[in-house]
């Protein structure tokens, strides 16, 4: 009898702790129910949440304004092949930004409601300062940016087999 009631007690405060967070991030727009894949010019962007990140994000009150992420950047440069999105770098995300370090150097701020992505490059000379660039984004389904991918890496083999004599 006690074990029940104990029992019932635990799943009622993990059910009012799930409705509660789910209140507050209905509020600020955080529970990410789809995963979040932007095309920002010739940088292709994935973010997505692990299961025990959305779990922490849900029940945290530290994350009321700010949840955790998993995410990849990958950048289309001419001639060279780009790496498949395998979001594995964690960060986080905002009601109104969505924030990330790159694998090449770098850092990419992203106003989720402008769509602007603000590219800071690594510092290069500390005498002057970076070079800021921007870039609209628009979003997509995650196999829309596999293809995109797909057909840039088929242009970089083509353009190398090009310069081939032989």
């Amino acid at each position: 009898m006690l074990f029940r009631n104990l029992t019932m007690l635990l799943l009622g405060s993990l059910t009012a702790s799930f409705v509660q967070a789910k209140i507050m991030d209905d509020d600020i727009n955080l529970i990410m129910d789809d995963d979040i894949n932007l095309v920002c010019d010739y940088y292709l962007i994935a973010v997505t949440t692990t299961f025990a990140q959305d779990l922490d994000n849900r029940l945290s009150d530290r994350n009321q304004h700010k949840a955790d992420i998993t995410y990849d950047v990958v950048k289309l440069v001419e001639g060279q092949l780009a790496p498949r999105l395998k979001p594995q770098d964690r960060g986080s995300i905002t009601d109104t930004e969505i924030a990330v370090n790159t694998s090449f150097g770098g850092y990419i701020e992203i106003n989720r409601q402008s769509g602007v992505a603000v590219v800071t490059p690594p510092w290069v000379d500390i005498d002057k300062p970076p070079r800021l660039t921007r870039h609209s984004c628009t979003s997509h389904s995650r196999e829309a940016l596999d293809n995109i991918i797909t057909r840039h890496n088929r242009s970089a083999i083509k353009e190398s087999k090009s310069d081939r004599k032989f």
